[in-house]
């Protein structure tokens, strides 16, 4: 029975059906399926089920409405004329046109619309995908017969195929490895079917620790599964018995410069051949000669807009080589690839290239590599080898890389102290102090690396001046020179501007960002993202509102890079949102943006402005009360583990002050501090000293921050009127409640407004009609957010099972749904624990004490 007839690939198996990328094929109809990915990542199988329903919309496969054919390339079948004898010969073989001889067909165009039904070819597997003089014809014979649909699976992306041309041409549908990937509630589909001894309670954590363990790769999961129980438990024994296999016979059957070689690949996630050349010290025929004998199953690969071609290992063969590595070349050697590497890495993978310099102790590149530009990714991914795991006496040697290394140690943090020490010794650094006051590049690069190290050991004075004086030597750049060292300069202004928004001082920090938000056009897609959220979030703390959504409408705008606004990249524009839908009286909206943030939030040193941006919307549906409970039990939590601006911590502190004030709360009076601030006007208040409160405002009145924030001045003025009217003095009042009357309405202000009750509020409002009353804090205080329908369901349905599981099998929903539902409940509810939400909405009427799940 030949292989490449309508018969397709079975397994005796259960299958995954993958329904959301079964969606995408029927809403597309598609003349042309793409799935490019690695081996073993599940083309074929993706191909078969594709195929069959594409078959079946013209009818049911078994009835011959439409006809799906299998035909498995190799790389001789890939030219025009190789490929379409295979399809007649496969069409005619699977007897759907007649056939005497067995001759494939002299016009297989003609075939094809003579057969007046739908074909489904499946196009599978050539190892070196499909040759452009053969991806063309395909387009035009698919234009030229409308019933024909093709599938072609391959390791690399087609580029012909993928390219916009042919989506011009032709309704394209692609999946790539992302999309190949299964997901943990497909594999825990997969553990159900094939090891159904697994009770139903550890399937779910058996399904994260195999995605953990393969990324999601298919191969790698049969695998783990067909290893048994151990495996799945999280064994830390063997890899999996099919990779070690597969690795086993590469190197029982290579050379000594083939183990190199593919030691080499292991080395690092990506690898290129130009790469290999330095690594391997050959000839670029020597490498691609020594590549093709190498490459098989385990390797995929991709081609760059500039034709460069890489390389990389899925993660179980690469942990799998890298274990053998060692024992196949020797530990010197490993050191030695590495050293190569740095250098021909710098330029198209940086952050690779520092892992090379610290993997091959290249200490001198390091220090190069690192002040070159900007070596962050898009996201907080651990690397394997981190700066701070540099040894101590390398670092105290290399003052660039200690400075590093504190910065990837804020990144990871194991706790606070251990944290300011470093920051300290690299501050007492007499080699990165003196490299900071030369002229130049090199004064501005230490300057802007001891502003960081001082920022994040908490140095407020010490950071803000070393951000002057980097702004300063900009000054001093001439235009050559602002264009030769472009992309560090990049880094340091974004990180000037960190500096000064954590100092609350946004007039500098809009003079940081200016000269990138000047120059979009010449910024790094990275760059250009960090610089717009930062200027976002300036423009909505400081309460320039106009502003501030104009530049909300520019980050939405943003595409690049891909993830960006659920990266640490995205703080400031989800900060900047949520305080923007705070002013709007949105904090579901609000929520939603600080929620994207929550994988990151541990690490994001802007966090006294996240903690504050929570307690603002627990405070929106449980007044100052709930707000107070949250604000408190984060500050408790980050206290032992993070240092803070001064800055930030008078803004924690005053609105902790408000809330205890707003609360019943007396304050007692702190002898230790001399200054006035905002938060010691809330605790005179809340002792009953209106004299003195109104005294201590007219004080902070004239205060810089007062006169460069027109948000705090606002609510300076606000708490001002209030203390002044409660001491008896209406003229003060009067005057100071105009005064913030005007600067709300002017910038559509709403926030400051909650320092006053509603019954404080309708007080000042006869001295200054035009105050907007509705945005003081009793206005919104103890209002519950009516839960919606789905939400009602999921809780009614947790009160009467009090289980998850059984609340998504009762209502039909799978277990992240009913989880994102409790989520909702327990924000608008302003709760933390299930009891009291279910407690408070029955109080509220939005369940009630029976069983009926279905809300009827």
């Amino acid at each position: 029975m030949p292989a490449d007839a309508h018969f397709f690939p079975v397994t005796r198996h259960h299958m995954l059906p993958r329904p959301l990328l079964l969606r995408r094929v029927v809403s597309q109809r598609p003349a042309l399926t793409l799935i490019h990915g690695p081996g073993g990542s599940g083309k074929s199988v993706l191909a078969a089920t594709v195929a069959r329903t594409l078959a079946s919309e013209a009818g049911s496969i078994d009835d011959q409405a439409g006809s799906a054919l299998w035909i498995e390339l190799s790389d001789a079948d890939t030219s025009p004329g190789a490929l379409w004898q295979r399809v007649a010969g496969a069409i005619a073989r699977a007897g759907l046109v007649e056939s005497s001889s067995g001759d494939p067909h002299p016009g297989l165009r003609e075939m094809l619309v003579s057969l007046g039904r739908r074909v489904v070819l499946v196009l599978d597997g050539a190892p070196a995908g499909l040759p452009l003089d053969t991806q063309r014809p395909l387009v035009t014979m698919l234009e030229e017969v409308p019933d024909l649909s093709v599938i072609v699976t391959s390791r690399r992306r087609p580029a012909e195929l993928a390219g916009p041309k042919t989506r011009f041409r032709l309704p394209v549908c692609e999946f790539g490895p992302d999309d190949l990937a299964l997901s943990e509630s497909e594999v825990a589909q997969l553990l159900a079917a094939r090891v159904p001894e697994i009770r139903s309670t550890e399937r779910e954590q058996a399904a994260a620790h195999l995605v953990r363990s393969t990324r999601g790769w298919m191969l790698g999961v049969l695998a783990l599964i067909a290893e048994g129980e151990e495996a799945i438990a999280g064994s830390r024994g063997r890899p999996a018995q099919v990779v070690a296999s597969l690795i086993e016979a590469t190197i029982t059957s290579g050379t000594p410069a083939e183990h190199r070689l593919l030691c080499a690949t292991a080395l690092f996630e990506q690898v290129s051949p130009t790469v290999l050349e330095r690594m391997l010290d050959v000839s670029p025929t020597e490498a691609q000669i020594l590549l093709e004998r190498v490459i098989d199953a385990h390797f995929g690969s991709w081609l760059e807009e500039n034709g460069e071609l890489w390389f990389h290992h899925q993660t179980m063969v690469r942990d799998e080589i890298m274990r053998r590595a060692e024992g196949l070349v020797g530990a010197d050697e490993l050191r030695t690839l590495a050293g190569r590497a740095a250098p021909a890495f710098a330029s198209a993978r940086p952050r690779l290239a520092v892992q090379a310099a610290i993997i091959g102790e290249q200490w001198d590149v390091l220090s190069e590599l690192l002040l070159q530009g900007d070596i962050a990714p898009v996201t907080r991914d651990r690397m394997p080898h981190r700066l701070s795991d540099v040894p101590e006496h390398i670092q105290e040697q290399y003052p660039i890389i200690g400075a590093f290394a504190l910065i990837d140690e804020y990144a990871f943090p194991k706790g606070r102290i251990a944290r300011l020490f470093s920051g300290l010794r690299v501050l007492a650094s007499t080699g990165l102090a003196a490299a900071s006051e030369e002229p130049g590049f090199p004064g501005l690069s230490a300057t802007a690396l001891r502003m960081i190290v001082s920022r994040l050991a908490g140095n407020e004075s010490l950071s803000v001046e070393l951000a002057h004086r980097l702004l300063a030597l900009l000054e001093q750049f001439s235009p050559e020179e602002r264009t030769d060292a472009w992309i560090p300069l990049q880094s340091a202004l974004r990180h000037a501007a960190v500096t000064f928004i954590h100092a609350d001082d946004s007039l500098a920090a809009e003079q940081a960002l200016a000269p990138l938000l000047n120059w979009p056009d010449r910024l790094e897609p990275k760059t250009r993202a960090h610089a717009n959220s930062l200027a976002l979030w300036t423009a909505a703390w400081n309460g320039d509102l106009i502003t501030a959504r104009s530049r909300l409408v520019r980050c939405e705008q943003l595409r690049e890079p891909v993830g960006w606004a659920h990266s640490y990249l995205g703080a400031g524009y989800r900060i900047g949102a949520a305080l923007l839908d705070l002013e709007a009286r949105q904090p579901e909206a609000a929520a939603e943006h600080l929620d994207a943030l929550q994988e990151h939030e541990a690490t994001i040193e802007h966090w006294p402005h996240l903690v504050m941006l929570h307690a603002l919307i627990t405070e929106s549906s449980g007044g100052p009360g709930p707000a107070l409970e949250r604000l408190e039990r984060e500050l408790h939590r980050r206290k032992h583990r993070f240092g803070v601006f001064p800055s930030s911590q008078s803004l924690l502190e005053s609105l902790r002050a408000r809330l205890r004030w707003q609360s019943g709360q007396r304050i007692g009076a702190d002898r230790r501090k001399r200054t006035a601030t905002l938060a010691s006007v809330y605790a005179a208040m809340s002792r009953g000293g209106f004299d003195e409160a109104s005294l201590t405002v007219g004080a902070l009145l004239h205060q810089p921050a007062a006169l460069r924030s027109p948000r705090i001045r606002t609510e300076l003025l606000i708490i001002g009127a209030e203390s002044a009217r409660r001491a008896g003095d209406t003229s003060a009042a009067t005057a100071r409640i105009s005064g913030a009357s005007e600067l709300l309405q002017a910038l559509h202000l709403g926030l400051p407004m909650r320092a006053l009750s509603a019954e404080s509020a309708g007080a000042l409002a006869l001295l200054a009609p035009g105050l907007p009353v509705e945005h003081s804090i009793a206005a919104e205080a103890h209002v519950l957010v009516p839960l919606s329908k789905a939400e009602a369901r999921t809780l009614q349905s947790i009160q009467h099972s009090g289980s998850i599981e059984e609340t998504a099998t009762a209502l039909h929903l799978s277990r992240e749904t009913v989880k994102w539902n409790l989520k909702q409940v327990h924000r608008k509810l302003g709760v933390r624990r299930r009891s009291e939400a279910i407690r408070v909405a029955r109080e509220a009427g939005f369940i009630h004490d029976g069983s009926d799940v279905d809300g009827r």
